[in-house]
């Protein structure tokens, strides 16, 4: 018996070919692989077997008389004769949606769309195809040699003689129509007034507190967030995670070891060729000898630190950026609070966490050099790279400022019965939640 080698090789142009030829060329080279001769039964069979799997439609004729279409490509379609096949049971509906693996409430909390919503899609797209003209719907008494049973929607369709109480038809239509007619509303631009809020608050939260109480309100209490722009590339914000990244894990704390660490994941996160690499690489060695000083003169720091207080009988909370007994640091890719602003309880973040420290609320080893911290800003400002310091007096100072501010602010707006309004401001970062809060068409 004479093999034939069944090794195709194939020049195709026609794109709605392209998943048969990578069919056969996948099952062409496994047989290659593996040194496999096949005779031309076995070719037929091998050939049967890989392309059974696969549906290739051809171009619809516009002209055709007769389209044979799925639900999902029926959609938005019309034709004088609509022909549903399949009123089967087991078919309609279809059985499946359940997933064997997942229970459904764990299916629900990761987002996976119930069994009763498949079928209502089914049922709305069944619906629709059969408010045409004239329609049929059929079935199959046979199915793969089995005796199939008519879907139980048909079946209580002959039982009812097909007759439907059409009375009240004008009646439904009408009501069904008088839902698209909405009563225009004005928008309310009231300030909000929600419950009480007791919940436990973060110390980068009360900055929006302060500035723009509206900003929080959207954030904290709705647990609402700005949907990041999809055309937008990368940002400052991407730049300082980045920064933050290498400076949290550096193990080196050489200037040449951070510079390299930094531009090697800049060249992950932005890719080889992107041109913004070469400016973030600039600000790379800026950064890096003021960062290798400050790593050296914080060898025993922690990073990434959780701790908590109370203030005014509410529970705040933080994440250090980096804190040692008797010091905390924050890291500003931009530039640091202003003196004033820090004496003034304005920017409370990192008085708060020397506040923690001092009170013990990190869960760290501390001496009493932690009863009188002092605060540091690392700024990572373009031309503006510098390390501020802020001695125990200064500190205690603005801790105190800190928790004033906080206090007033949390009687006010926290114990409810007291509105969020919305600032206006210049300052961009308070200003995320504008869209929602359509402050352009505020007076």
């Amino acid at each position: 018996m004479k093999f034939i080698y069944f090794a195709p090789k194939f020049i195709v142009e026609d794109n709605d070919s392209v998943a048969v030829w990578t069919q056969i060329k996948k099952l062409s080279d496994c047989l290659n692989l593996y040194k496999i001769k096949l005779n031309l039964g076995d070719a037929r069979a091998f050939v049967y077997d890989c392309l059974s799997g696969m549906r290739v439609r051809s171009v619809m004729n516009p002209n055709a008389d007769v389209v044979v279409l799925g639900t999902i490509e029926s959609r938005m379609q019309t034709a004088d004769i609509v022909i549903l096949t399949g009123l089967n049971e087991g078919m309609f509906p279809a059985t499946g949606y359940e997933n064997p693996w997942l229970p459904r409430s764990v299916a629900v909390s990761v987002g996976v769309p119930s069994p009763n919503h498949k079928v209502s899609l089914m049922a709305l797209d069944f619906m629709n195809l059969s408010c045409n003209t004239e329609v049929y719907w059929l079935r199959s008494r046979v199915s793969g040699s089995v005796q199939t049973q008519e879907s139980r929607f048909l079946s209580r369709v002959v039982v009812a003689g097909g007759k439907y109480d059409c009375a009240n038809g004008d009646d439904i239509l009408k009501a069904v129509r008088n839902r698209d007619k909405l009563e225009p509303k004005l928008l309310n631009y009231d300030t909000p007034v929600p419950p009480a809020d007791w919940s436990d608050v973060y110390v980068t939260e009360l900055e929006n507190l302060i500035h723009n109480p509206y900003l929080f309100y959207v954030k904290h209490i709705l647990r609402l967030n700005p949907i990041n722009d999809y055309w937008a590339g990368v940002d400052a914000r991407d730049f300082g995670n980045l920064v933050h990244e290498v400076l949290e894990k550096a193990t080196n704390t050489s200037e040449s070891a951070l510079v390299a660490d930094m531009d090697c994941l800049a060249r992950e996160r932005l890719g080889r060729n992107n041109l913004i690499f070469h400016f973030w690489h600039r600000r790379f060695t800026e950064i890096a000898p003021m960062a290798s000083r400050m790593l050296e003169n914080t060898k025993n720091a922690l990073v990434e630190v959780s701790g908590h207080t109370k203030i005014a009988g509410r529970t705040v909370r933080a994440r250090a950026d980096r804190i040692w007994d008797g010091g905390v640091l924050d890291i500003k890719t931009g530039s640091a609070p202003s003196e004033t602003r820090l004496t003034d309880g304005t920017m409370p973040q990192l008085p708060l966490e020397a506040l923690m420290l001092k009170n013990g609320g990190f869960q760290m080893y501390t001496t009493s050099k932690s009863k009188t911290p002092i605060m540091q800003f690392l700024q990572l400002k373009s031309g503006n790279v510098k390390l501020i310091e802020y001695d125990a007096a200064q500190t205690e100072e603005m801790i105190k400022a800190a928790v004033s501010k906080v206090t007033e602010a949390f009687n006010m707006y926290c114990i409810g019965d007291a509105g969020y309004p919305y600032y206006k401001t210049s300052e961009q970062k308070y200003k995320s939640c504008d869209d929602f809060a359509r402050a352009d068409e505020r007076d």
